[in-house]
């Protein structure tokens, strides 16, 4: 390829020592009655090549998501491949939905797609970087997507380019819009920017660390993003530094929101922390690397997948519940179905459905990766 890969392979060797949590499993009911095991395999699928990509959940339970092997895939919620569609590179961006059911995504070929739920193509836009950042979409139909060559680009609903923003290196981490409509982009020029609708700099946030990841947008307004610097921001809506909280390693995966406004983050030594308005209220280890974005249940129940190749599920005080091995590396957020079955990408080139305790997101601004599972990264009104 023409330039250097993802720090994801990278952050598998960061493996840290230590024995695997105790388990305990619980029965729940199944929507028919039946008992199902939370952390118990539900179903899965093998794909050509590792699956970096978030899924994405449409609301008639169609999960989608890219793979490695070049390709986004379309399952029916129990798993049967409904259809694939071909890119000239690695899919690593998480697809986005809009109403209408068109996915947009991006590809290492540099294109910005859009697909109808059929999955044929409907329109895609070329860049002059790989674009592994999921796009946002804005009330309006205006789709927001960062690129490797330092671009924000915004284009209407048919892919017609509206303007674009110049950072000064990648942007690999996906924007975030407010309320508002300002649009924050993380930029790996160690910036986190505020932009208006209308493409003009509102202002500039500036860590010591490249931020490749997405930021997470509070009931308030608060933005709270990682840092490779080792830190956790809250930055105002104005720009200004609320507090931070260092993590002592670096941040490669994106903020969850819990419903009281607990902020859930991993970082680069496999730990997972819960901070409530600056102060860490537990810390939970894993043995690997985390570069992902963990998720917040309705049952109050995190779950994150970590480079030590297991999808977590941590109690609200920080005990483990039960842990589901893949065998290899995962580096895809996961997403959760109405009937609480964790979508999430790893393993072994896979798709992994998995049974949980929960049934849905928690009523929270922000519960995961995307905000919503339409992946759209865009604030609640």
């Amino acid at each position: 390829m023409k330039r250097s890969l993802l720090v994801w392979t990278s952050l598998c060797l960061l493996l840290s020592a230590g024995p695997l949590p105790s388990v305990q499993h619980a029965e729940a009911q199944s929507a028919a009655g039946q008992s199902v095991v939370p952390g118990s395999l539900k179903w899965d699928y093998q794909t050509g090549r590792q699956v970096f990509s978030a899924p994405a959940i449409a609301p008639d339970g169609t999960v989608y998501v890219g793979s490695n092997d070049n390709k986004l895939y379309a399952f029916s919620a129990d798993g049967k491949l409904k259809w694939t569609y071909t890119t000239e590179g690695f899919i690593v961006s998480a697809p986005t939905l809009d109403s209408r059911g068109v996915i947009h995504f991006g590809s290492y070929d540099d294109y910005l797609y859009a697909l109808s739920p059929n999955g044929k193509l409907l329109w895609k836009f070329k860049t002059r970087g790989f674009v592994s950042a999921s796009p946002a979409l804005a009330t309006d139909g205006t789709v927001y997507a960062g690129s490797w060559d330092g671009r924000l680009y915004a284009l209407d609903s048919r892919g017609n380019l509206k303007w674009s923003y110049e950072t000064q290196d990648q942007i690999a981490g996906s924007a975030a819009i407010a309320a508002d409509g300002t649009i924050y982009v993380p930029s790996h020029d160690s910036r986190l920017y505020a932009l208006a609708p209308d493409g003009k700099l509102k202002w500039r946030f500036h860590t010591v660390g490249k931020i490749g990841s997405s930021p997470a947008i509070g009931a308030d307004g608060t933005i709270y993003i990682g840092s490779e610097d080792g830190n956790l921001y809250a930055v105002g809506p104005d720009g200004s530094r609320q507090w931070y909280f260092k993590l002592d390693a670096p941040a490669w995966g994106g903020p969850a929101l819990g419903a009281d406004g607990t902020v859930y983050i991993g970082n680069g030594q496999g730990e997972v922390f819960a901070i409530h308005k600056g102060t860490a209220r537990w810390t939970f280890r894993t043995r690997g690397a985390i570069g992902t974005t963990p998720l917040v249940g309705d049952s109050g129940v995190i779950y994150v997948a970590s480079y030590d190749g297991n999808l977590y599920a941590i109690n609200p005080q920080g005990r483990n519940l039960w842990f589901y091995p893949t065998g290899e590396e995962m580096a895809s957020s996961p997403a959760i179905a109405a009937d609480g079955t964790l979508l999430v990408g790893g393993g072994r080139f896979k798709l992994y459905a998995i049974h949980s305790e929960s049934k849905g997101l928690a009523a929270s601004a922000w519960p995961k990766f995307g905000r919503n599972n339409a992946n759209q990264q865009r604030q609640k009104p």
